[in-house]
């Protein structure tokens, strides 16, 4: 199946959160990559837990020397039959091909870009989901 996020209305389809002293009820020290596909009900996510920033080149995420932990997830709302979620991680790779924050003397926004792919893993349904040539970019509104 293939994966695109699509915004509507209500639904916001792209988003990128990493604030070093946490914002918005979102903890301190966390960065979340996502992209949702709003008309499906499903979210590709990459989450970080303690990242050192900027960082660039590629990064496993059984062992993401750039963070603590990483925890690559997938959500789908399925209408009438619930929430599924596969994070249990078996493997992948994040490559960080640009990492900017936004310029403090000429207020251009910064950068985040770079390509993923991971295999999941719902022990309760015994599924397992591999998601191959991930891709994200961003434009950073923040200073770090």
């Amino acid at each position: 199946m293939e994966f695109t996020s699509r915004s509507n209305f209500n639904c916001n389809g792209k988003f990128f959160y990493y604030y070093p002293a946490g914002a918005g009820g979102l903890s301190e020290a966390y960065m979340l990559i996502s992209g949702r596909n709003c008309e499906e009900n499903m979210t590709v996510a990459l989450r970080f837990y303690n990242p050192e920033i900027p960082a660039l080149g590629t990064f496993d995420f059984l062992t993401p020397e750039f963070a603590d932990s990483s925890s690559p997830a997938i959500r789908h709302n399925i209408s009438g039959d619930g929430v599924y979620i596969y994070e249990n991680l078996i493997g992948g790779e994040l490559n960080i091909k640009s990492f900017t924050s936004r310029d403090s003397v000429t207020m251009e926004f910064g950068k985040l870009e770079g390509t993923f792919e991971f295999t999941v893993f719902n022990e309760e349904l015994d599924s397992t989901v591999h998601v191959t040539d991930g891709a994200f970019r961003f434009k950073v509104a923040n200073f770090w």
